[in-house]
């Protein structure tokens, strides 16, 4: 294979999708890092597709509440967070959090992670009120993490 990573990249997606079927978790992981990529190096307009296609294979093969599918809207959460779309961003953050705590309850990493995530996007808001309890849930956590 030759070219840019995102191309040969894109390729191995292509030929992954081909094998196994669209509707295939592992399809879902490589349109993951395909995205990834792209959107790490500035290109969000390739990635947001790919970031939402790949949520819709993994709610629709993993349910809703799966860890997959949360790894997906952090994703998400972070590419409107660039976008400055900062209720969007909150609205995936908000969907993360409920799955950690689901998954996790509320003293946990990923949940302190999530929360943080959501603090950073309210104080963009100039919701430092709410951003203030969140980053203070979060150092809670952490705190509780490190002694367990």
């Amino acid at each position: 294979m030759r070219g840019d990573p995102e191309s040969q990249l894109g390729s191995k997606v292509a030929e992954i999708e081909r094998e196994l079927g669209s509707d295939n978790p592992r399809f879902a992981d490589s349109l993951m890092e395909l995205a990834g990529m792209y959107a790490s190096s500035g290109k969000t307009m390739y990635a947001e597709p790919l970031f939402w296609r790949a949520l819709a294979i993994r709610r629709k093969l993993l349910g809703e509440t799966h860890a997959k599918v949360a790894e997906t809207l952090i994703s998400l959460g972070a590419l409107y967070e660039t976008y400055e779309q900062f209720p969007e961003a909150e609205r995936f953050y908000q969907w993360v959090l409920r799955i950690r705590e689901e998954m996790f309850g509320r003293n946990h990493m990923d949940v302190a992670i999530a929360l943080e995530s959501m603090a950073r996007v309210l104080k963009e808001q100039h919701r430092d009120d709410e951003a203030s309890k969140l980053e203070a849930e979060a150092e809670e956590i952490w705190a509780n993490c490190a002694t367990s």
